[in-house]
């Protein structure tokens, strides 16, 4: 053990800086976090360490920041707690940091973890995980929201006609959020698999709808002359127009939800590279289409800004598919913002904190 510290040495600004440890996804609780439970969190997460010793050190009035890795690794020696230096071996180890009035966290001291027998699981994991997945579940339920308002509009679109298409999305959304109410994991992750494929069905066929209405779209004359000489034939020709071009993008509002619904349902069940997959095919097909027909809408709106979906329709796929990758990816770190207060009571009470209000 050549490489191992005792933990009631306190680290020196210089080593501060020496081993700081920059984290790709942190997960920041405090008392008013949504769907966290705070007192079950710190409660949880203090079964790695042993506070006893740092009691003396802890300001009432001032914030601390207890910072756990998910994957903690440390060493242990029989009688005494250890941890890894991580300027040597580069294993991470946690943390109590204050809080300054500028909301910089300068290290007070490694804390000490407690004995492995003594660890039972990973309750760091398991909350980074839990909160994750309530937070896909969220991100669900209102990519379900926004689908139910662009199926409806597109059903105006087809005149009140529920074709194959859109009762395979309407059935998929429905089935998505019939399985997060599914407590069961086994059970929740086959009732997505059979939800997604109806989803997937459906978008691929919302697609060749959208195609269809891109490459069927009939030029608008560059001229002014040739416009209006259209709009003597047919009355309201540009206003016509106009609304072809608006629900060829309600079309795409459907094809993007539904890929954000599927991509989303394979992050839920732990399956990113396919979440990725997902819009890197539907990338491809969306600059697959030509879309020459379809910037003829530019002359109709020469002097005014409009939404150009001929240039945009793949960008969006490609942010919403960071966005993705972003929400996929699990938390490698969790901080918990806390008073010197609470943390006293935590260290008295044995990492137990009452169950009156936190502030």
């Amino acid at each position: 053990m050549d490489n191992l510290i005792k933990t009631d040495n306190k680290l020196t600004e210089q080593e501060n800086e020496k081993n700081e440890i920059i984290y790709k996804k942190v997960l920041n609780i405090g008392s008013s976090t949504f769907y966290i439970d705070f007192k079950g969190a710190i409660n949880k997460v203090l079964q790695y360490v042993d506070l006893t010793s740092l009691l003396h050190n802890i300001k009432k009035g001032t914030e601390y920041v207890v910072q756990i890795p998910a994957e903690l690794q440390g060493g242990f020696q029989t009688g005494k707690y250890w941890i890894m230096e991580n300027s040597k071996t580069g294993t991470q180890w946690p943390t109590l940091m204050e809080l300054s009035a500028d909301g910089r966290e300068k290290i007070v001291t490694p804390l000490p973890i407690k004995k492995k027998e003594c660890i039972q699981g990973n309750p760091v994991r398991d909350i980074t995980n839990n909160y994750q997945n309530l937070y896909l579940q969220q991100q669900i339920n209102e990519l379900s929201a926004k689908l139910e308002e662009t199926l409806l509009v597109v059903q105006r679109i087809e005149h009140g006609q529920l074709d194959d298409r859109i009762g395979l999305l309407e059935a998929g959304r429905q089935g998505v959020i019939l399985a997060l109410s599914q407590k069961d994991e086994n059970i929740r992750n086959v009732a997505l698999l059979n939800a997604m494929n109806n989803i997937m069905v459906a978008q691929n066929q919302i697609f060749e709808a959208f195609k269809r209405r891109v490459t069927d779209f009939k030029p608008i004359p560059k001229t002014g002359l040739a416009q209006f000489l259209k709009s003597m034939v047919s009355n309201d020709y540009l206003s016509k127009r106009d609304n072809e071009y608006d629900e060829i993008q309600e079309y795409y509002n459907l094809y993007l939800e539904a890929t954000r619904m599927l991509a989303n349902s394979y992050i839920l069940i732990g399956d990113n590279e396919n979440a990725q997959k997902v819009f890197d095919m539907n990338i491809e097909k969306i600059n697959s289409l030509d879309y020459s027909k379809l910037k003829t809408i530019e002359y109709a709106h020469k002097d005014s800004e409009f939404q150009k979906l001929y240039e945009n329709a793949a960008k969006y796929l490609s942010t919403e598919k960071q966005l993705c990758i972003k929400e996929g990816t699990t938390y490698d770190c969790l901080k918990i913002t806390i008073s010197g207060e609470q943390l006293v009571e935590v260290i008295e009470n044995g990492t137990e904190i009452s169950t009156k209000e936190t502030k």
